[in-house]
């Protein structure tokens, strides 16, 4: 099965490819801790062609993102209104909570959409009928995580970003 990040990359080439052809311009930002690359918004195949190459060498990193260094790099290009898609993972309030007031300034400017992968090894313990004590334990930790995140997902949509979470 692909990663979470490889299920990204693909989402964001094939995002690109639709955006281009339908004649929008289409740009990329990559960050984590910092602003990794940046391709501003241009109109075309080309267009499409530097995305995929500037994706193909991402790599994960166990950092934790700065979406307000992200945004604010958005922010300072003085771009026209726009779909800001950001790729990421949401696991509770706490640790979107940053994301959440990123997005404050940015929904001013832009239209944000948080597109998650939700993981679907978690989603089946949390249904899975336990056959042992460790299994009853597993199971109550599943439920918790998804009930913390489905909190998280609910306050960003209900401070205006959108939310697309789906499976891989």
């Amino acid at each position: 099965p692909l990663s979470k990040l490889d299920c990204a990359i693909n989402a964001s080439v094939l995002l690109a490819h639709v955006a281009a052809s339908t004649g929008d311009s289409v740009g990329l930002l990559l960050f984590a801790d910092s602003v990794t690359r940046y391709l501003a918004p241009r109109k075309g195949r080309v267009q499409t062609g530097l995305i995929i190459e500037a994706l193909y060498g991402v790599q994960p990193t166990l950092v934790e993102p700065d979406y307000q260094l992200a945004y604010e790099h958005l922010l300072a290009r003085k771009m026209r209104r726009a779909l800001v898609v950001t790729f990421t993972d949401i696991i509770d309030s706490q640790a979107s909570s940053e994301l959440l007031m990123a997005s404050a300034a940015l929904r001013r400017h832009h239209n944000p959409l948080c597109a998650t992968i939700n993981n679907s090894d978690v989603t089946e313990m949390a249904a899975a009928y336990p056959q042992s004590a460790g299994q009853l334990y597993e199971k109550a930790m599943a439920q918790l995580m998804l009930s913390q995140r489905a909190g998280a997902l609910e306050q960003l949509r209900n401070h205006g970003v959108g939310i697309l979470d789906v499976a891989a």
